[in-house]
């Protein structure tokens, strides 16, 4: 079986009213994975789990990269935008 079924894809075979899937791994370890909805649930869970890990461990590492040196843009000074020190249009009330 391990021959006939697509190499590192799953498969999903409906028996009985019953979903199993099904993924072919014939270089690493020339088995089947074997399981059922809630276990190929638990798998994708797992699998975007480690793909935003990855992505936050990129983002750290390139914003820890002395050549991201955003001083070197001059920012943006002090009283940026509503909320920061300034105005935009007439105020009413206190607060804004």
């Amino acid at each position: 079986m391990l021959r006939r079924m697509p190499a590192h894809r799953f498969v999903m075979r409906v028996s009985g009213g019953k979903t199993t899937y099904v993924f072919a791994d014939p270089l690493v370890c020339a088995c089947l994975y074997v399981g059922d909805s809630i276990a190929y649930r638990r798998y994708r869970q797992y699998q975007q789990m480690q793909q935003l890990a990855e992505e936050r461990r990129l983002s750290a590492e390139t914003y820890s990269d002395p050549a991201w040196d955003w001083d070197a843009w001059g920012g943006v000074g002090p009283g940026y935008g509503p909320g920061f020190g300034t105005t935009v249009g007439p105020t009413y009330g206190t607060g804004w």
